[in-house]
C-alpha cells in the first residue's frame, strides 16, 4: 500500500533504516489536491516531520535528523512530534529557531485506573480526611472540624490535574527559553476553555 511504499522510499534515502525520521517530499504524492490526501501526506508535503522514538538509544539520532532538516538549504521547517512526560516535551532545550511553535493536542491526564494513579489518589484522599478529624479526647473517632483554614495537602484529584497541567508547562516551556526568545502555542482541546485548567498553566502563557 501507499504506507509501506512511503516507508521502502524513505530507506532508499537514507543509510538508516530508522522508522521516526521523514523527509520533506513536496513531490511523491503526485498532483491530487490538498483535500484528497490523508493528514500525513499533507504534511509531509509542507514540511520534514521526526517522530520521538520509543527508546532513548534512537533519541540521538531523532535530533540529529531534526536538526538536518532545519539546516538543509530551502529548508521549509520540520515537525517534531512527541509525547508530554516523554524526553523531547521536557528534558530538550529548542532555543530559538530550534521552535518556533508548540502544538498541544489534549490534556496528558495519567491513566485514571492505573493501579499506581489510584493508590496515590487514595492516598491523598486520606490525608485529606486525616486532616479535617479533630480529635474529641473522649476515645471516639473525632469529629469534622468547620472551622479548619484551607487545607494543606493535596486532594487525590487535585494532583490528578495538577499532574496534566504540569506536563502542559513542561511541553510549551519548550518554546520559549530566554526573554529574548519568541514562538507560538497553540491548545487544541475544548477543554483549556475550563477555568480550572486556564489557571493550572503558568502565568507567564496568560501575560
Amino acid at each position: 500500500n501507499n504506507r509501506n511504499s512511503f516507508f521502502a522510499a524513505k530507506r532508499k534515502q537514507s543509510k538508516s533504516s530508522n522508522k521516526f525520521s521523514f523527509p520533506h517530499a513536496p513531490d511523491y504524492y503526485g498532483t491530487a489536491t490538498p483535500k484528497q490526501q490523508p493528514v500525513w501526506k499533507r504534511l509531509l508535503c509542507q514540511k520534514s516531520i521526526v517522530m520521538e522514538p520509543k527508546t532513548t538509544a534512537d533519541l540521538a539520532e531523532a535530533i540529529a535528523d531534526f536538526n538536518k532538516y532545519l539546516n538543509k538549504p530551502k529548508s521549509t521547517g520540520c515537525i517534531l512530534m512527541g509525547v508530554c512526560r516523554g524526553k523531547i516535551s521536557e528534558g530538550i532545550d529548542f532555543a530559538h529557531d530550534m521552535c518556533r511553535a508548540v502544538v498541544i493536542t489534549g490534556l496528558p491526564f495519567p491513566p485514571f485506573v492505573d493501579p499506581r494513579v489510584k493508590l496515590k489518589r487514595e492516598y491523598l484522599d486520606g490525608n485529606r480526611v486525616k486532616e479535617r478529624v479533630k480529635a474529641t479526647g473522649e476515645g471516639g473517632f473525632g469529629q469534622i472540624s468547620g472551622s479548619a483554614g484551607s487545607p494543606t495537602t493535596l486532594s487525590g484529584m487535585e494532583w490528578y490535574n495538577q499532574q496534566a497541567h504540569r506536563a502542559v508547562n513542561q511541553a510549551i516551556g519548550r518554546v520559549i527559553r530566554n526573554k529574548y526568545d519568541y514562538g507560538a502555542i497553540l491548545l487544541l482541546d475544548s477543554r483549556f476553555g475550563d477555568p480550572n485548567n486556564r489557571n493550572g498553566l503558568s502565568k507567564w502563557v496568560g501575560s
